[in-house]
């Protein structure tokens, strides 16, 4: 009888535990996006460069301002963003992002380049932006 009890518990607590890892990519979780900004040339855009998110679709009058996330470009010219779909409200597995450069002309701000991108929570995603700097 004791024996019994021993294999109940321990199948709770191994099913518990499964449970558990099952859960690990819900949509409380979140993914990372690097992307990599590239020149004409497709050579990085090397460290210091700003990547704008937006979580909606944007339009060429759309300002910085309006992203939702930030990230610099690093020495490889990759800017990564580690992000938590709960923070964006986001609720679906999978969802469209945008990512975009500006930069700045006579006082005026302009993008120099755009994409999106489809990602699904969990997974590490990876973007070429190309830009003309």
């Amino acid at each position: 009888m004791q024996f019994m009890k021993n294999i109940t518990f321990f199948a709770i607590v191994i099913t518990s535990l499964f449970l558990l890892s099952a859960c690990s990519k819900s949509i409380f979780f979140g993914t990372t996006v690097e992307v990599e900004v590239v020149n004409l040339f497709n050579l990085p855009v090397k460290g210091g460069t700003i990547v704008y998110l937006f979580k909606d679709s944007f339009t060429i009058d759309s300002k910085a301002s309006d992203a939702k996330k930030q990230a610099v470009t690093n020495d490889e010219g990759v800017a990564s963003f580690r992000l938590n779909f709960k923070e964006l409200n986001i609720f679906e597995s999978e969802t469209s992002l945008y990512f975009a450069v500006f930069y700045n002309l006579a006082g005026k701000e302009h993008m120099a380049g755009s994409s999106a991108i489809a990602v699904r929570n969990g997974v590490t995603e990876r973007l070429r932006l190309k830009v003309p700097i």
